[in-house]
């Protein structure tokens, strides 16, 4: 629904009309966004973002991994390459830890992880981190998910 306003004001001879628009539109409260807890046996993966036509590789995101705690203190960061994928070079304890994914004028992903022992999860498994713009959903649009590839192909699990 859209309501327009009009003021007229005449100042030294001159009409200045101005019309004011006020466009109600419903969205979502966009303080904290807490994530669901992640749990994978490698912090390796690829970033992408939904578009129209399906997903998008997100090239040069930064991915940045935290101490598990408030203002927790940066253990390894990397960044995406041309199709999205990025892997942290530092071995990595199993644990929990707070990744952040970002890139400009997109939602920054931030959320909890818990990386277990690599026995402990199936081989195939893809963390996909999907960063959006659509701030009229919950966090941006901006989720992550771990999927499991058959034959080349992923899916949600």
């Amino acid at each position: 629904m859209t309501k327009y306003k009009i003021a007229m004001r005449i100042q030294q001879g001159v009409i200045h009309i101005v019309i004011l628009a006020a466009v109600a539109v419903s969205a979502y409260a966009q303080g904290i966004c807490v994530q669901s807890p992640l749990v994978v046996s490698s912090l390796n993966g690829k970033v992408v973002s939904q578009l129209t036509k399906g997903e998008a590789p997100i090239v040069r995101a930064s991915i940045v991994l935290l101490e598990d705690r408030y203002q927790g203190r940066v253990l390894a960061q990397t960044t995406s390459d041309a199709g999205g994928v990025f892997k942290f070079n530092k071995r990595l304890k199993p644990g929990k830890y707070i990744l952040k994914v970002s890139y400009p004028e997109l939602a920054t992903f931030y959320g909890p992880v818990s990386l277990v022992k690599s026995g402990s999860a199936l081989p195939w498994e893809e963390l996909v981190i999907i960063i959006g713009a659509d701030f009229t959903k919950p966090c941006g649009g901006s989720s992550a998910e771990v999927r499991t590839k058959k034959d080349g192909n992923s899916s949600p699990r």
